[in-house]
């Protein structure tokens, strides 16, 4: 959702039931064709929140057979990611993290946020704790201040900061 459309078109037939990618538009080009066993697999950020992504039309999307939506990982997995990945992180800290993280996503799925806390925050936090930092300090810099603070004390980074204080 990140490339042009033009890449996207170029594409197209290569991932269809032609199964080929011209390398121009003349009648003598080069013509690549798909082995049997190529599988193709794809990614994107979907919705509002994700500015400088491009819209994906029917077509693009129907050359993809399988759709997941992908919702984020059980508690007991995020916090084995958490551990696994973020080097001299506690498990108190990580279980801290997750239990903040969840908190707010049930939030965001009642109204009260425009965006979830995600796991990509989750391990910038994580790493910083690991390192020596104050688990406030660290959600402040890498969760808090990706909410606005426009509105101050009822402000979404407010909220928050308040979540991550009444955890104590």
């Amino acid at each position: 959702s990140r490339c042009g459309v033009e890449a996207f078109n170029i594409l197209l037939p290569l991932m269809d039931q032609q199964r080929f990618l011209s390398l121009d538009e003349s009648e003598d080009a080069a013509v690549i064709k798909r082995g049997e066993k190529v599988t193709f697999v794809a990614t994107a950020n979907l919705g509002m929140e994700y500015t400088g992504t491009t819209e994906l039309d029917v077509a693009l999307q129907e050359r993809f057979g399988n759709v997941f939506r992908l919702q984020f990982p059980p508690p007991d997995n995020e916090i084995k990611i958490l551990e696994n990945r973020c080097s001299g992180l506690s498990t108190k800290d990580s279980q801290r993290l997750v239990t903040l993280a969840d908190d707010q996503r049930r939030l965001y799925k009642e109204g009260d946020f425009q965006r979830a806390i995600s796991t990509r925050m989750l391990l910038n936090a994580g790493e910083m704790i690991g390192m020596g930092y104050e688990f406030e300090l660290a959600c402040l810099s890498t969760i808090c201040n990706h909410f606005s603070d426009e509105g101050g004390n009822e402000s979404q980074h407010s909220d928050i900061l308040k979540i991550i204080q009444k955890m104590g």
